[in-house]
């Protein structure tokens, strides 16, 4: 049997029982085949293709424990061959290392932002029900521009007129400082539109959400926490609303 098919009946057992029985077969019917020839009934043949061959199902075992067993060996030998080549090169042998270091890091990296952006579900209750509004750009006018941020006023406007989504929220994000503390921090915020929280469909833990009238122009800023941010710089201290 041949490394492929010794591999695939280690880790593919009906592929490999397949392959075993068909392996079977065409030695018995091979057998079969010489004794015609020899001048024997096609029945008689074939039962002394079968008594020249033994037990069939004991033949299946020796076969499988042969082929698990020199599995593991070539195994073996040639990670010892792997071992003693990387001892005689230390130089490929980091070099190697290092290679697979980088390679698995940024596999891992890559993954993790596959993950979190296209495969994880946003947390919140409807997530598929979630959906992204831009401006599309004239392509003659805009060349190698595919979207637009949506302006205030016609967010305005599609919040309105709006006939379709259950709700319109608009936000955009910004850098802040975050001052009275030890030392001014640069953080990251957004702005936000009050009906932002009601369109993802989640609650503040402690204190409420932003008012209709907080978004208008003259209102004095108010702010709502992230929880790490609230947990980092506040001790998660109820008491800071």
């Amino acid at each position: 049997m041949s490394l492929v098919k010794r591999f695939r009946s280690l880790f593919g057992r009906q592929d490999g029982e397949r392959d075993l029985n068909e392996e079977v077969a065409h030695h018995i019917e091979l057998k079969t085949q010489e004794n015609i020839e020899a001048g024997m009934l096609p029945e008689e043949a074939r039962y002394a293709a079968l008594r020249a061959f033994g037990g069939v199902e004991q033949k299946k075992e020796a076969c499988r424990d042969a082929d698990r067993l020199r599995f593991i060996e070539d195994l073996v030998q040639d990670l010892r061959y792997g071992l003693r080549q990387l001892r005689r090169n230390p130089g490929f042998t980091a070099i190697a290392v290092l290679t697979l270091a980088l390679g698995i890091g940024a596999n891992t990296a890559i993954f993790s932002v596959v993950n979190t952006v296209l495969l994880r579900p946003l947390p919140y209750p409807h997530p598929s029900r979630l959906v992204m509004v831009y401006h599309v750009p004239p392509a003659k006018s805009f060349p190698g521009m595919t979207k637009f941020a949506v302006s205030p006023a016609n967010y305005i406007d599609w919040r309105q007129q709006n006939h379709i989504f259950d709700s319109i929220s608009i936000y955009g994000f910004h850098g802040m400082t975050l001052n009275g503390r030890e030392k001014p921090e640069a953080v990251r915020a957004a702005r936000v539109s009050a009906g932002f929280f009601s369109a993802l469909g989640v609650q503040p833990r402690v204190g409420r959400v932003f008012t209709p009238d907080e978004e208008q122009l003259g209102h004095a800023n108010e702010v709502i926490l992230g929880n790490a941010f609230w947990h980092a710089h506040f001790g998660s201290n109820r008491n800071v609303v």
